[in-house]
């Protein structure tokens, strides 16, 4: 508390606390990003923010659960951010988890139950298919898949 003219002035919030002067309009805390939503470019929802990574006092990633698995976020792809939701500026490659695999002819291969990355970049090699329970492992290159949107259609028959 200050004085001006004798009078004693009171602090607008008594509550904060700093050494210099701060705009707390366009501050956004690390408990702001705890079970927001985040969605991908298209609108898919990902999953929840579980938890914050932060290295020498930067935050790095978020750590993003979906079901029982976790997915790590580099901040970098944080496009925009409301109250409810995080929204990302890329469709990560984790999406083609679950989507149905069909070959040139139509024929349902089966599903994605994992993606093979090289790198820890949004990017992957092969997929690993699956047709059922008891089946055996298909690995599918990248260069074989002619689309890739809400289903997998591959370049050629698959036999």
């Amino acid at each position: 508390m200050g004085t001006k003219m004798g009078k004693t002035i009171k602090p607008k919030n008594n509550k904060t606390i700093f050494t210099k002067n701060h705009e707390l309009n366009d501050v956004t805390t690390i408990g702001n990003y705890f079970w927001k939503r985040v969605i991908d470019k298209q609108g898919k929802k990902l999953g929840r923010v579980l938890n914050i990574i932060i290295i020498n006092n930067v935050l790095v990633s978020l750590v993003v659960l979906k079901g029982f698995k976790r997915y790590y976020v580099d901040v970098a792809f944080i496009e925009s951010m409301n109250r409810s939701t995080l929204k990302l500026n890329i469709v990560p490659v984790t999406n083609n988890i679950g989507k149905k695999v069909f070959d040139i002819d139509g024929r349902h291969i089966g599903k994605v139950i994992d993606v093979i990355k090289p790198n820890e970049k949004n990017e992957f090699t092969d997929l690993i298919v699956k047709a059922g329970i008891f089946s055996r492992k298909k690995i599918i290159n990248k260069s074989e898949i002619k689309i890739n949107d809400k289903n997998i259609i591959l370049k050629t028959r698959y036999e």
